[in-house]
């Protein structure tokens, strides 16, 4: 409207690609019917978020004062982006919110009625009210917490048992209050179901080495490592951790597979659509800097598969994590660290939805992902 050209959605072809009729055409038992699957979509968006980027890099004062005929009557181009384009997605935005609080999903707290209850749980399972997270309990870790953790390989089994108590106070527990805080954030923003139990061997991984498998090993971690999980069994579970150590804060996203989930995951990757889907759901986790897909890799890819598959990488992946770390933040000594963390965790979101869809076969009700692909 405002440059007098196709919209991206046509010029792209985004209808033959993804297979969806444009939604303004649609019948009305066709919008009743309309599912989406986001992570699809996202090569879209990126498209019109990079088309939208340029458009308005371009603006100058003059193009803003610019009239232009739309709405049945004559308008700048500053007043069709402030209130016609703003207005109409803040509106949207509202209804989308809404309908996800009526859904027990993160949005505005609607509580729906008895007589309205049984079509949500008709598509959703038990009805819920919405979760009111209040964090209270991590308050941070204290400014000496990294010096102390960065000291435990060069010690030893006696000198570990003297520091016992320091390494309780300036570690685990502040890690225990971390998950259960964090934990409350993602079952709200990421999956209801996700674990997060606040002790040794629950999310919080041991701090001592298994001599047993690494001998060479020192005895003792330099970093302290805490999981959440989704699903059964944990180990197979798609996870999301936090690392932290002297250096930085990694984050991490992925799982592991056994035989089963390995045949899955490889029919689910030469799919052609589905196999999209994750190219989609990896994109923004590639882009982060210094970011890695790590994985344990054959050689070659696995019969039957074609060895010059568009895909071909990630058909020789075992396991996978996509992972990153950024420098140890401000926010570390005090209860923001529960947000900093938690607004980077929900980047495994795509990623994280997809392999419960296509791979582990969790029952998982929640999540931005997983909701809207129903």
């Amino acid at each position: 409207m405002i440059q007098g050209e196709p919209s991206v959605w046509e010029s792209g072809g985004w209808e033959q690609k993804l297979g969806i009729l444009n939604v303004a055409h649609h019948t009305l038992e066709q919008a009743k019917s309309f599912s989406s699957d986001l992570a699809a979509l996202q090569p879209y968006k990126e498209a019109v978020y990079a088309s939208v980027a340029a458009f308005a890099e371009a603006l100058t004062e003059e193009e803003l004062d610019r009239e232009i005929e739309a709405g049945g009557g004559t308008m700048t181009v500053a007043y069709v982006l402030t209130n016609a384009l703003l207005g109409n997605t803040l509106a949207h935005a509202g209804e989308i919110s809404a309908l996800k609080g009526v859904q027990a999903a993160t949005g505005y707290p609607f509580q729906l009625s008895p007589a309205d209850q049984p079509c949500v749980q008709a598509r959703r399972g038990n009805f819920h009210r919405p979760r009111r997270v209040t964090m209270s309990n991590f308050t941070g870790f204290s400014p000496d917490a990294l010096g102390l953790l960065g000291a435990l390989p060069l010690g030893n089994p006696s000198w570990y048992a003297e520091q016992k108590p320091e390494v309780s106070a300036r570690l685990i527990d502040p890690a225990r209050a971390l998950v259960e805080d964090l934990g409350a954030r993602l079952r709200a923003d990421l999956s209801p179901t996700i674990e997060a139990q606040p002790k040794i061997n629950g999310s919080i991984s041991p701090l001592n080495e298994d001599l047993r498998f690494a001998p060479d090993k020192p005895p003792y971690r330099d970093y302290l490592m805490v999981n959440f999980w989704d699903g059964a069994p944990k180990k197979l579970a798609p996870t999301v951790r936090v690392r932290i150590h002297p250096d930085g804060i990694g984050f991490g996203g992925g799982a592991v597979f056994d035989k089963d989930t390995l045949d899955r995951w490889r029919e689910a990757v030469a799919d052609d659509r589905v196999g999209v889907a994750l190219e989609a759901a990896l994109a923004p986790l590639r882009s982060l800097p210094d970011a890695e897909i790590a994985s344990e890799a054959l050689k070659r890819v696995p019969a039957p598969y074609d060895a010059e598959h568009p895909r071909s990488a990630l058909l020789r992946h075992k396991m996978i994590q996509a992972r990153w770390q950024e420098p140890v933040p401000t926010e570390f000594e005090d209860e923001r660290f529960v947000d900093w963390c938690a607004e980077r965790l929900m980047r495994f979101d795509a990623l994280h939805h997809w392999l419960i869809e296509h791979v582990t076969g969790a029952n998982v009700t929640g999540g931005r992902h997983a909701a809207a692909s129903r």
